[in-house]
């Protein structure tokens, strides 16, 4: 979990570590982003109320934070969905880029985004980087030049229950360390 600001036409990273404990289970797995932001709202039209949108997608550790940049960076389509051309791929086809249940420019609607990926087999060699989620702030009508405060949770889930998720992800993270005086 994240809570902060971004500024509009920023992208954020974040390291997701997803345990290689993951592959000893037989059962599906889930892996849940949620996103949410508080723009500028406009009150006197409805055609695009929202002063900054956001955008997310996740890799698998391994693509580089600037081919991220630069895709992630690029101006929005009039439906929303971020053009991408990168060595002739379109969006769908970046590197290790997770395929979510909903694509991006239907996610991306409004100011609470939610979205999962569910899949069955695990290998290990996925965990041995972090996987990272990309969020961007496009700008679209915002006259104050705040920055936006935004949050982001993710959940990763062994739905036969037999993996300790938490426990492995826990030991993953660095030790926080608080004073008690």
């Amino acid at each position: 979990f994240h809570q902060g600001t971004i500024e509009s036409n920023q992208v954020a990273y974040f390291d997701i570590p997803i345990p290689a404990s993951l592959a000893q289970s037989n059962s599906r797995k889930r892996l849940t982003v949620t996103t949410s932001h508080y723009p500028e709202v406009q009150k006197w039209g409805l055609e695009s109320y929202l002063g900054v949108d956001l955008k997310w997608r996740m890799f698998r550790g391994d693509v580089s934070r600037d081919v991220i940049t630069s895709v992630m960076s690029n101006a929005s389509t009039d439906d929303g969905d971020v053009e991408v051309a990168i060595e002739g791929s379109d969006a769908a086809e970046l590197p290790n880029e997770l395929q979510f249940t909903h694509r991006v420019t239907r996610r991306s609607r409004g100011t609470v985004q939610h979205d999962w990926l569910e899949w069955s087999q695990h290998r290990a060699e996925f965990s041995s980087n972090h996987y990272t989620i990309a969020i961007a702030a496009h700008k679209r009508w915002q006259r104050k030049q705040e920055p936006v405060p935004y949050a982001v949770g993710v959940r990763i889930e062994d739905l036969g229950a037999t993996i300790p998720v938490y426990n492995d992800v826990s030991l993953m993270l660095p030790i926080r360390i608080q004073s008690t005086v």
